[in-house]
């Protein structure tokens, strides 16, 4: 990439890591929202003497037979994780701040006959990848109604009924919020798993983490030499925005300190020349991430084809245009199962805000960043400069 010379306007900046950084007149981040690890702020995590890792930066050299393991947190990570490592271990506290909604996860082999369409069918595998996305577009329209959520609900809660045949065990796995609220699994093993005699569900909060024990809130200590943790990414504050600078000299972060704003997602005001994918707002509680990143890689590239055609040295979009975008976002999120379901949900920051989901059916994004409107963005075009270009 080349960052010619005559521009009008300087583009972001990334603080480099190592003294070989090159220069380039765009960029375009890739590192999504669910990325970087969050570790919970526990009296005493530091000085465990045992092994302690994240789901996410897994230790596959530490052998996890017949370990005493703890676990802390029962979302999307721990879903998956807890049923594949809860045979092998010799004994598993699963530390559940929140129970999380289940449903029955419809996960079944291709029959041979479908796998030879998939291949071979003109057109199917696009009619199949369209009939799942528009078939899951109907969730936006529950979502939005929590009356009509509540029928989603019936259907995790029967699955949970279904599952647990113990009462009281039952009760401490029901959750006190609406579905959706926080985001709803899918598992046909998590149930199973933890109610095998090697787990136990400590439902207390931890007091403090020892050097070979957790301590609980209601002052049982148990011992154990590993401990996973299960607890999410840092999606509301973005360590990315700790490394790009924009006009001015702004930090990212600190044009968010009230919080993450982009336009469509993609574009922030005061960083010309910044593309983001999976900004602010683009996460799903419905659909697949992928339509998403899709649409937003359209949008870039139609945006530096615009900017080719028109030699346009900088694209930034308008303060007012971002503002008037993310009013519509918030209108859109009023009532819905995210902001009055009744739960603390990672999709929110610290003021409150849903600063991650985009809360509407996923072709208003796509129509929306179909092509860049040049009306909600300052250009500035090239001026040839006559001094000369100092090499890098």
């Amino acid at each position: 990439m080349v960052a010619p010379a005559d521009r009008a306007s300087p583009g972001p900046r990334v603080r480099p890591r190592r003294s070989d950084a090159g220069t380039a007149q765009f960029l375009v981040t890739g590192t999504g929202y669910l990325s970087e690890a969050a570790v919970p702020d526990i009296k005493g995590l530091a000085d465990f003497e045992g092994k302690i890792f994240h789901s996410s930066n897994w230790d596959h050299d530490h052998d996890l037979a017949g370990r005493r393991v703890a676990v802390i947190g029962t979302g999307a990570s721990a879903i998956q994780f807890v049923p594949k490592i809860q045979p092998e271990v010799g004994q598993l506290d699963l530390y559940q701040r929140t129970p999380p909604w289940i449903g029955p996860k419809p996960d079944k082999a291709n029959s041979e006959l479908h796998t030879r369409m998939l291949r071979s069918l003109p057109g199917y595998q696009q009619f199949r990848r369209g009939f799942n996305m528009w078939g899951r577009e109907i969730l936006a329209f529950f979502w939005k109604r929590p009356k009509l959520a509540e029928k989603v609900q019936k259907m995790a809660s029967d699955h949970l009924k279904k599952s647990v045949a113990d009462e009281a065990l039952r009760a401490r796995l029901t959750p006190d919020y609406l579905v959706a609220c926080k985001r709803l699994l899918f598992s046909n093993t998590w149930y199973p798993a933890i109610q095998q005699p090697n787990v136990e569900i400590v439902t207390d909060t931890i007091a403090e983490v020892r050097p070979k024990s957790i301590v609980g809130s209601d002052g049982v200590e148990r011992e154990v030499d590993t401990i996973i943790l299960g607890t999410g990414f840092q999606a509301t504050d973005r360590p990315v925005a700790r490394r790009i600078w924009g006009r001015g000299g702004v930090q990212l972060r600190e044009a968010w300190k009230d919080g993450m704003a982009a336009h469509r997602g993609t574009t922030i005001a005061g960083f010309p020349n910044l593309f983001m994918l999976l900004g602010p707002n683009t996460a799903l509680g419905h659909s697949s991430q992928t339509v998403m990143i899709e649409a937003q890689v359209q949008y870039v590239v139609d945006s530096l084809k615009q900017a080719e055609k028109r030699g346009l040295a900088s694209i930034e979009v308008r303060q007012e245009a971002q503002d008037a975008y993310n009013r519509k976002l918030d209108q859109h999120l009023e009532g819905t199962v995210w902001m009055s379901g009744g739960c603390k949900s990672w999709y929110l920051d610290a003021n409150g805000r849903n600063t991650t989901v985009f809360p509407t059916y996923t072709w208003r994004f796509r129509r929306g960043t179909k092509r860049l409107d040049l009306s909600e963005y300052q250009l500035a075009s090239r001026v040839r400069s006559t001094k000369p270009v100092p090499h890098q």
